[in-house]
């Protein structure tokens, strides 16, 4: 099936090639925001970092399959997640029941000095 753009997405396609402007999509449910956004997505030159972030894992699963394999896509919570992986460089651990524990250094700033709080400090998110 052959895509042919509303007059809404070829004005979508037009600012997004023409400009560095952000683009906001705000459309009702089936009006084609997701194919606009995957058309979006093959116009994006493959030497820049683009990133598709998905409300659930299905979605995401599902657009990795449709997209140009240059773009990242995930959830915003496994995004969220990888970040702070390579923030923090090892110091967490999820457990099976899903609580993420923190072992960081928390330090205070404190009239540009900064000074050690404590260490070891345990930071549990439940999900």
């Amino acid at each position: 099936m052959t895509f042919i753009p509303s007059k809404y997405q070829v004005n979508i396609f037009k600012e997004y090639v023409g400009s560095n402007n952000n683009i906001v999509i705000n459309a009702c449910p089936g009006s084609g925001k997701t194919r606009t956004i995957l058309e979006l997505l093959k116009l994006t030159p493959v030497y820049k970092k683009s990133i598709y972030l998905c409300y659930n894992k299905s979605i995401a699963e599902d657009l990795k399959k449709q997209a140009p394999k240059n773009i990242d896509i995930s959830t915003v919570h496994s995004k969220g997640l990888s970040i702070l992986y390579k923030t923090i460089k090892g110091k967490i651990k999820i457990t099976d029941s899903k609580i993420i524990i923190l072992h960081v250094l928390f330090l205070e700033i404190n009239n540009s000095k900064i000074k050690k709080i404590r260490r070891d400090t345990s930071l549990q998110y439940v999900n």
